[in-house]
């Protein structure tokens, strides 16, 4: 099995931030409340079971797939005006320039696509952890999948975190005309390591391929729910917790 260690930024102030978790640990509330059925009935209509997007196993891997950074400290954010206003609590005042909050300048970014929904401003926030994979692993840094209401929005990115763990902040979009707090322990950064491998891409001329896709096609639809996960379906593991190390950085 394969290890990851989250290593605190200031190991004399670990205690202060909330430590990273399995994103399985973690299941949204509105999953854990949608009906797995449609009217909450399991009758068949017409050969098909009408279900939910709750019965759907590739949505639900996506909510249990790696693990979470979450905001270190509440935040305050006003994105009302032109320039987007961040405010943490007075005690935490004195860390938040130099280690928890940054931010781009505008012309940073000038040629990315931000979405119009989006402020043009970007702002930084560390969440005071760092990544160390084992040799030959990356992570993908991203935003919380289906997580879409969240005010702030992560750019997503990869770090060989092999070789290099990341003491960065992580950039972020905030939605125009949000004001409010964004809660300290809420997931902010999704983190999915993986193993680096070469690949070759082809285009397939298999004309047994048809066949093929249509055998395991009637082997899931051969029950009226679970076809997936019962028969094709491989369990992901992200165990937690996970051993930090204790020769972390201090600054």
């Amino acid at each position: 099995m394969m290890k990851i260690e989250f290593v605190p930024k200031y190991r004399l102030y670990k205690k202060a931030f909330p430590e990273p978790v399995s994103v399985a640990s973690s299941i949204p509330e509105w999953w854990k409340h949608q009906e797995s059925y449609l009217n909450n009935d399991q009758n068949i209509h017409n050969g098909t079971m009408m279900l939910t997007i709750k019965k759907c196993q590739s949505i639900f891997d996506s909510m249990t797939f790696g693990y979470y950074l979450k905001c270190p400290v509440d935040m305050f954010i006003d994105a009302t005006g032109d320039k987007i206003k961040v405010e943490v609590t007075s005690e935490i005042m004195g860390l938040q320039q130099q280690h928890i909050l940054s931010h781009h300048l505008k012309e940073q970014m000038a040629k990315y696509p931000i979405p119009d929904y989006f402020h043009e401003e970007i702002i930084r926030i560390h969440p005071m952890w760092l990544i160390k994979t084992e040799e030959g692993h990356s992570a993908l840094f991203i935003s919380p999948m289906h997580a879409e209401d969240s005010p702030i929005k992560a750019i997503p990115g990869v770090i060989d975190t092999d070789a290099y763990m990341s003491d960065g902040y992580l950039s972020f979009f905030v939605k125009k005309g949000f004001k409010g707090i964004v809660k300290q322990g809420t997931p902010i950064i999704q983190v999915i390591p993986f193993k680096r491998e070469d690949w070759e891409s082809s285009i397939s001329d298999d004309r047994q391929s048809d066949t093929k896709i249509k055998e395991k096609t009637l082997q899931v639809r051969s029950v009226f729910q679970n076809g997936y996960r019962l028969k094709f379906w491989k369990k992901k593991i992200y165990k937690w917790p996970v051993s930090l190390l204790i020769g972390c950085p201090m600054k």
